[in-house]
């Protein structure tokens, strides 16, 4: 009876031992979590059109982060000549200032707030330089990262945060580089190199958060220069906007067709609709030809075709006719779109 006590007793040790090394192994005290010293994440893009100054010229002022970054709500940038005009002016404070009132003095600060909020705007626009801060907003401005410029050189923008995100991460780095990718191009065959966006983005975390929201961030950034950065950059929205509705028109429509051959009707039938092999005849023909729309459409969103009526004027010599003397243009992106549209109603 007294052994099995012992032993018992030896047992309990062992696991008080071994709690203890798990408590007080990591940066926690208190958790078994192991938290890394930092992590580092990637995120690479391509543009075919613009190249890398634009393209480093416009991610370079903070009023366009916003525009790019799904969880960005707003910046205000203080420039590095602010920041030294306002410290030289509470250095050079004459002694009449120094005895004036804390009222008087209240009144200048708010000044000197009014005049920062007034600049801040025309001041995000400008190009960041070595030293400028950016105080950048995130989750409906409730969180605040203090960003400092200290690189902006050609082919390279760093900005750092030592604070970071308070609580969850500390010394904070964005490194952007901006290069040609001439070697995919040779290899595609294209007359044009690529230029090529690489965020690589360090981060201390001093919480578990900052672990566990690594994948929304990598996503974040994945869709800031994939998606949104080549949106805000696009010098023709309309022509995007015709491939990118050809694309899906396109897909769509190859899925539909497979789904009243192959897919036992599951969209008809879904909405209310009779499968395709209990329509009439030219039920069926009409289904068939809006599937087939689809790819049409997205043929069709691939070209655009300008025609100039010098022919008309040619034949036409009466100046007073002012109308035939305007160019005509017709895109049959347009017309594909609308014709998936008409036949989709």
């Amino acid at each position: 009876m007294f052994e099995t006590r012992v032993k018992m007793l030896h047992e309990i040790n062992n696991v008080v031992d071994a709690i203890q090394i798990k408590t007080t192994s990591g940066r926690l005290s208190m958790s078994p979590i192991s938290i890394p010293s930092t992590t580092k994440t990637k995120t690479k893009t391509t543009n075919k059109v613009v190249s890398v100054s634009p393209l480093q010229d416009f991610i370079s002022r903070p009023i366009h982060w916003p525009d790019i970054v799904l969880s960005s709500d707003s910046v205000e940038v203080i420039k590095k000549q602010q920041k030294q005009s306002s410290s030289a002016k509470k250095n050079t404070s004459s002694f009449l200032q120094r005895i004036l009132t804390d009222k008087s003095n209240n009144t200048e600060d708010k000044t000197d707030d009014r005049l920062t909020s007034s600049t801040s705007s025309s001041s995000s626009s400008s190009i960041l330089q070595v030293g400028d801060i950016v105080n950048e907003y995130f989750a409906l401005n409730q969180l605040q990262v203090q960003w400092e410029c200290i690189k902006n050189e050609p082919n390279q923008l760093i900005v750092s945060s030592i604070n970071g995100l308070d609580g969850i991460a500390t010394d904070c780095i964005m490194n952007f580089e901006f290069f040609n990718d001439n070697d995919n191009a040779v290899i595609d065959n294209d007359k044009e190199s690529s230029t090529v966006v690489q965020l690589t983005m360090e981060y201390t975390p001093a919480s578990p958060i900052a672990i566990v929201a690594t994948p929304i961030l990598i996503i974040d950034n994945w869709i800031a220069l994939n998606i949104l950065l080549p949106i805000a950059i696009d010098t023709k929205p309309l022509n995007s906007y015709r491939t990118l509705m050809g694309n899906l028109y396109g897909i769509a429509g190859i899925a539909h067709l497979y789904d009243i051959l192959f897919g036992g009707s599951q969209l008809f039938i879904s909405a209310g609709v009779s499968p395709f092999e209990n329509l009439s005849f030219n039920g069926q023909i009409y289904a068939i030809v809006w599937c087939i729309m689809g790819p049409i459409s997205y043929g069709l969103s691939k070209i655009s075709t300008s025609i100039n009526n010098n022919a008309i004027n040619n034949n036409n010599n009466d100046d007073s006719n002012s109308i035939s003397k305007i160019p005509i243009t017709i895109n049959l992106a347009d017309i594909g779109l609308i014709l998936y549209g008409i036949v989709e109603v």
